[in-house]
């Protein structure tokens, strides 16, 4: 069964969430890389049009993120995002700690 991360919740941030999910996830018995895939490659797949998400290739839409470490064996490394692609822009973020 695939799982998409999401949350509907207006009284916490999306950052907040992000940690807290992510780590419930690893702490149930997925994989770090499998918990990442349900905010990347889950959600692209379950809430996107397929012909415009889901790869990198020309023509497709892309988030990308730049980390330092390994995410598939610290589920917080993401968190750290220290540049990130996003929509044909790019944001240099000086303050990522993990």
């Amino acid at each position: 069964m695939k799982v998409a991360f999401g949350t509907d919740a207006a009284v916490i941030s999306h950052l907040d969430s992000t940690r807290a999910n992510s780590h419930v996830y690893v702490s149930l018995g997925m994989t770090p890389l499998a918990a990442i895939q349900t905010a990347t490659i889950n959600a692209s797949d379950l809430l996107g049009p397929k012909y415009l998400v889901g790869s990198l290739e020309q023509g497709r839409w892309a988030d990308l993120i730049a980390v330092d470490g390994d995410p598939t064996q610290d589920v917080s490394i993401p968190r750290a995002c220290k540049i990130r692609h996003e929509g044909r822009q790019v944001y240099k973020n000086d303050y990522a700690t993990r």
